[in-house]
């Protein structure tokens, strides 16, 4: 029996090792393609680990956070619609965007949150190569 892949044909005698080594990782590149295959990856507390699928170390639960965010998008939401807590929504931090969105409905509210979104603002610069301070789910 020969397998035909790559335009290379493989033949089971004499490298069964082999065959079956080469005949999983063409089954691991059709599954990587169709999104099925996790990565790994290690926790930045403890070092363990795990699947980058996972929203916290299952060892010692410190969260991991989306490497799709962007903390120059967070920035420039903080600076721009900091007051309304645009830059919240965009960290996943849903709860205190609400918060801050209802405050600034209030007079009193808009410069609570004018001084609130300040304090984001320097807190993401200060985070700016240690994103997943910003981003991480506490």
């Amino acid at each position: 029996m020969c397998l035909r892949t790559f335009n290379i044909i493989i033949c089971e005698k004499g490298i069964d090792k082999d065959f079956i080594f080469i005949k999983k990782y063409i089954y691991d590149i059709i599954n990587k393609k169709r999104g099925k295959i996790m990565a790994m990856i290690y926790c930045r507390e403890c070092g363990a680990r795990h699947s980058d699928k996972a929203k916290a170390c299952p060892k010692c639960g410190y969260a991991q956070y989306d490497f799709s965010k962007s903390i120059g998008v967070y920035l420039l939401l903080c600076w721009f619609l900091g007051v309304f807590g645009a830059h919240r929504f965009y960290a996943g931090k849903t709860g205190s965007g609400v918060a801050m969105f209802l405050l600034t409905c209030t007079i009193v509210g808009v410069f609570a949150t004018a001084i609130w979104s300040l304090i984001d603002f320097i807190i993401g610069v200060c985070n700016i190569n240690t994103p997943e301070n910003v981003f991480a789910k506490k």
